[in-house]
C-alpha cells in the first residue's frame, strides 16, 4: 500500500508539473487564430520553437492594423500566406547539415519581422539574400538562415542564439531587434533594451561570431511612445561601439510614399492620409482622441483609435511597404535585401569568407 501511494503520489507530482508547464506554454505560445495551421511546439528552454518540417503551412492573419486580440474572427482584410520549414526548425526547406569547408552561414535572428510575416517563404528577404549571393558568388558557399521566430520575445533572441542557433556553427549573427517589453515602465524598458544589446555584442565576440544589429522597419501606423527612445538607444549603443548595424527605421522613413495611406498624429488628432501617384496628399479619415480614450488606449497598449482600424480595415488602400501597420509585405521585403546585402558582403570580404568571383 505505501509503495501504491508512493507511485500514485509521483504520477500526481507529474500531472501538476505538465500541467503547469503547459500553462506556462500556452501563456506565451505563439498564438494566431482559428484559420491558421499550427506551426509551433513545446521547447524547454525557449518555452516554444517552430516546428521542424512543416510543409505549405498556411496562415491567415490581418492584413491591416488591429488591436491585436487574435482571438477575434478576421472580418475583412486578410492575407494568407504559406510557410515551411527545415528538419532543424528554420524557415524554409534547405536542411542544415554538417558545415562544408569555405562554408559560410549567416543567421537572422528575432521575432515575426526577422521571420518575414505575412509574406510565403520565396518572398522574404532572407530567402532574397539567399539567391542575391549565390548568384554573385556562384563558387563560394554562402547559406542564409532564417531564424525568427514570431512572437519571441527580447529575452528569448539571445537564448535562442546561445542554446538552438550556436549547435550549427555561425559564422555571422544579424540580430533585428526593436525594443523590449521587460520592464515596470518606459525608461526600465529602454535600459532593459540597451542591455539586450550589449549581452548580445558581448555575447558573440567571445563566440567569434560576426555580429550585425539592425533596427527593423517601421511603419506609420506604430504609434507607440517608446519607439522613439528604443531606436535613440539603437543609435546611441552602435555608435558607441564597433559594430556593423542597418537602420531600416531611418531608410524607411525615407522611402518615398505613393499610391497608398499612412498615419498622422497631430496632439490628439489621429488621421489616415492618401497619397496619390503623384505625391498629392488628401486627409481621408481622422478622429479627435478624448482622454477618457486615450487612458483607456494607453492600458491596452493600443495607441490607435478604434474607429481608425475600422475605416482601414474597409479601406481599398494599404500603406506602402506594410500590409498591417508593422510587417513589410513583398515590396518591403526586397527592400530590406537590396539593403543587407552590401553590409553582409562586406563582412564576409573582411572575414576572408568570400573574395573574388564578384558578379
Amino acid at each position: 500500500m505505501k509503495r501504491k501511494a508512493l507511485f500514485m503520489s509521483g504520477i500526481a507530482v507529474i500531472i501538476i508539473l505538465s500541467f503547469a508547464a503547459y500553462r506556462s506554454y500556452m501563456k506565451y505560445r505563439l498564438v494566431i487564430n482559428m484559420e491558421s495551421d499550427s506551426i509551433d511546439l513545446v521547447d524547454k528552454d525557449l518555452l516554444y520553437r517552430l516546428r521542424p518540417n512543416l510543409r505549405n503551412a498556411r496562415l491567415v492573419v490581418p492584413g491591416c492594423p488591429h488591436d491585436g486580440d487574435f482571438k477575434k474572427k478576421i472580418r475583412h482584410k486578410k492575407r494568407v500566406f504559406f510557410c515551411n520549414t527545415n528538419a532543424q526548425g528554420f524557415r524554409g526547406t534547405e536542411d542544415l547539415g554538417d558545415k562544408l569547408p569555405g562554408e559560410s552561414r549567416i543567421f537572422f535572428i528575432g521575432d515575426s519581422m526577422t521571420f518575414s510575416w505575412g509574406v510565403d517563404d520565396g518572398y522574404s528577404f532572407e530567402y532574397l539574400l539567399q539567391k542575391m549571393f549565390r548568384d554573385r558568388h556562384p563558387s563560394r558557399r554562402v547559406t542564409v538562415v532564417n531564424a525568427g521566430v514570431p512572437g519571441y520575445n527580447s529575452g528569448q533572441y539571445l537564448k535562442n542564439l546561445a542554446v538552438h542557433i550556436i549547435k550549427y556553427k555561425p559564422d555571422v549573427a544579424c540580430v533585428m531587434i526593436a525594443g523590449s517589453l521587460l520592464g515596470r515602465n518606459t525608461e526600465e524598458m529602454v535600459l532593459s533594451y540597451s542591455s539586450l544589446l550589449d549581452e548580445i555584442y558581448t555575447y558573440c565576440g567571445r563566440a567569434g561570431i560576426k555580429l550585425l544589429l539592425i533596427y527593423p522597419p517601421v511603419s506609420t501606423f506604430e504609434s507607440r511612445p517608446e519607439t522613439r527612445l528604443f531606436h535613440q538607444a539603437f543609435l546611441d549603443f552602435t555608435g558607441s561601439r564597433d559594430v556593423s548595424f542597418v537602420d531600416f527605421y531611418d531608410i524607411f522613413n525615407n522611402l518615398p510614399k505613393r499610391d497608398g495611406i499612412v498615419f498622422r498624429k497631430n496632439g490628439d488628432v489621429q488621421s489616415i492620409v492618401h497619397i496619390d501617384a503623384a505625391g498629392i496628399e488628401n486627409t481621408v479619415f481622422e478622429v479627435k482622441v478624448s482622454p477618457r480614450e486615450w487612458d483607456e488606449m494607453q492600458k491596452k497598449r493600443n495607441y490607435l483609435h478604434s474607429s481608425l482600424l475600422k475605416y482601414y480595415d474597409h479601406s481599398p488602400y494599404n500603406e506602402p511597404y506594410f500590409f498591417d501597420g508593422g510587417h513589410t509585405e513583398e515590396k518591403g521585403c526586397a527592400v530590406q535585401a537590396e539593403y543587407l546585402y552590401p553590409v553582409l558582403e562586406k563582412i564576409l570580404e573582411e572575414s576572408n569568407f568570400i573574395k573574388e568571383d564578384k558578379i
